[in-house]
């Protein structure tokens, strides 16, 4: 698939903040995918028909692990609370230990892409 179904991550230029220091939210939330991923083959099935952009969204596994769970529960990626349920519960988690973005002050994705004038959804 292009994109992990029902997730939303940080964006390129999306800047995080903690103790006045200032960081970058998706270089961050690249690297924790690749951490995701990089522990052996990733299998990715597509869910659905495509979204409206054409793009093919997917759930993928590593490990027997969800990818699109751990990415959640890494604190770097949302769940898309207004699609399914299905990753509320590792966001909760997530933002329960301050993970990711929860141990930070963050802009929610979807308000930073707004706020920028983008205007494509980017799961």
């Amino acid at each position: 698939p292009e994109r992990l179904r029902r997730i939303n991550r940080a964006e390129q230029g999306q800047i995080c903040g903690k103790n006045n220091a200032m960081w970058s939210c998706f270089d961050y939330a690249r690297r924790a995918l690749e951490t995701i991923i990089d522990v052996a083959p990733v299998t990715c099935t597509l869910v659905g028909p495509p979204d409206y952009l054409g793009r093919a969204l997917g759930v993928c596994t590593v490990a027997g692990k969800n990818v699109n769970e751990a990415f959640v529960r890494s604190g770097f990626a949302l769940a898309k609370r207004d699609e399914s349920l299905d990753y509320v519960a590792a966001e909760e988690a997530a933002k329960a230990e301050g993970l990711g973005l929860w141990g930070s002050e963050f802009q929610h994705p979807a308000e930073f892409r707004a706020s920028e004038g983008i205007l494509i959804d980017r799961p």
